[in-house]
């Protein structure tokens, strides 16, 4: 088990928000501290289910054909 550094309570973050939102950039910048680590979902999903991982313009393309047939 990691131990915190001096006068540092341990922690755990977790990032909710949009697609793109610098979730990913964030849990890098936080893991750069003495005996932090990073679980980062999105290589794991790259490697688990590499098919379903595209550009962010084509979960833009596919979410809006999305909410226009719902809508109809």
């Amino acid at each position: 088990m990691l131990d915190a550094p001096p006068g540092r309570v341990p922690s755990i973050y977790m990032h909710c928000c949009k697609v793109a939102a610098g979730k990913s950039m964030l849990a890098v910048r936080l893991a750069e501290v003495p005996a932090a680590i990073a679980v980062a979902q999105d290589p794991s999903m790259a490697a688990l289910y590499p098919e379903e991982l595209r550009p962010i313009a084509a979960y833009l393309l596919a979410s809006t054909a999305y909410a226009v047939g719902a809508s109809a």
